[in-house]
């Protein structure tokens, strides 16, 4: 079986979790544990390739055109150079954080397949024997037969 990409951390998370496990935490605490790290590396991320400084003066821009725009009273012409400054400076502060915002995702996408592998379904080992007992049923539990992997009615 190959590793998939967002698979690559999993060593490093494995072995996070067997350092918490030292330490007795539970598994609640755990998963906790590693929503406030991916959470903070996120912001972390995005706080350093995001130019923050020209993002904020792109939002005082936008905030003196959308006054300005709240007061117009002008020509429709006017108007419409204005809502078009508006639609430029938002799709400029699309660019400037659309690649950041990205990046800033990956501890998440790295650590949510982890997390439900490491604490999910745990489906038992083989040749373990599991106790079945059908309840609510017409058929009486003895007529039911097992006959490899399928049930005969």
């Amino acid at each position: 079986m190959t590793t998939a990409l967002l698979d690559w951390p999993a060593p490093l998370w494995s072995a996070m979790d067997s350092a918490l496990q030292t330490l007795m935490l539970p598994g609640g605490l755990r998963i906790v544990i590693y929503g406030a790290f991916s959470g903070w590396l996120c912001m972390a991320l995005y706080r350093r390739y995001s130019r923050q400084s020209e993002l904020a003066a792109l939002g005082e821009q936008t905030a003196a055109l959308r006054r300005e725009l709240a007061g117009y009273d002008g020509p429709f012409d006017g108007l419409m150079q204005r809502v078009r400054q508006l639609l430029r400076l938002s799709g400029r502060h699309l660019r400037l954080s659309f690649v950041p915002a990205l990046l800033a995702g990956l501890p998440l996408l790295w650590v949510m397949p982890w997390l439900s592998n490491q604490f999910g379904v745990q489906w038992p080992q083989p040749g373990t024997l599991i106790e079945l007992r059908p309840e609510g049923m017409s058929l009486a539990p003895e007529r039911l037969q097992w006959a490899s992997s399928a049930v005969h009615w």
